[in-house]
Formats: structure tokens, C-alpha cells, sequence
């Protein structure tokens, strides 16, 4: 079967995106979204929630129950004992990683004082 003399070059125009088969969408920046919203590895449906990059499942089970500075009973809560597992390093002098109430924190270890509130964990590790 011959090719006739005007297919072949109709299909490398078309084949390599010259002549008037070539696309015609706006690059990204030409679109005009203007409210685009953007957190550094979020995916754009959960940078625009609130809290932003906290899937909604994870939000629901973040208590209000306590914040950086309250003092909590560490008798009453779970003591990480391998921080590694929690992707953390060793806790500075004197502090402890524990998991109270679903929550990752690091606190004081002789007040109990909250120093920082980590994340959300779904299951003790160690």
C-alpha cells in the first residue's frame, strides 16, 4: 500500500505539532487563577482547608483540650520511649516525647509543661 504524496507530510505535521494542528491552551501562567492557593507539599484541595495541609479526617480528632504552656500529668500519658519510630531525633535535655489525647508533644520533664504540640498520631508506635 503507497502512501499518496500529500499523507506523508500531513502526518509529520500533525505527528510533530507544526502547522495547524498545534495546540492552542494558555500556558499555566497566561490562565489567570489568581487565588491560587499554595503550601509547600500540600495538595491544593487541602492547602485551602483550615488548619491548611491537615487532611479532614485528622482535623476531627485534634482536641482543643490543652495548648503550648498548660501542664499536663505525664503519669497520664503515653511516654515515647523510641522517638526514631516517630521520625523524631532524641528530645533535648530534660524533655520527653509523649502522646496525649492522639497528639504527639514534646514537654518538660520534671513540670510537665507543654513546650511544643508536634502533630497528630493515629497509633502508638513503640
Amino acid at each position: 500500500m503507497k502512501l499518496s504524496a500529500l499523507a506523508a507530510p500531513v502526518a509529520l505535521i500533525t505527528i510533530f505539532g507544526i502547522g495547524p494542528f498545534q495546540a492552542t491552551a494558555k500556558p499555566f501562567h497566561a490562565q489567570g487563577d489568581r487565588n491560587l492557593v499554595v503550601a509547600q507539599g500540600c495538595p491544593p484541595g487541602l492547602a485551602k482547608k483550615s488548619p491548611s495541609c491537615v487532611p479532614p479526617g485528622q482535623a476531627k480528632k485534634i482536641s482543643r483540650g490543652f495548648v503550648v504552656g498548660d501542664v499536663i500529668d505525664i503519669r497520664r500519658a503515653h511516654v515515647v520511649s523510641h522517638p526514631g519510630r516517630y521520625g523524631l531525633s532524641n528530645p533535648p535535655e530534660g524533655d520527653l516525647y509523649v502522646v496525649k489525647d492522639g497528639r504527639l508533644v514534646r514537654v518538660d520533664g520534671r513540670t510537665g509543661q507543654i513546650l511544643s504540640i508536634l502533630r497528630v498520631v493515629d497509633a502508638l508506635l513503640d
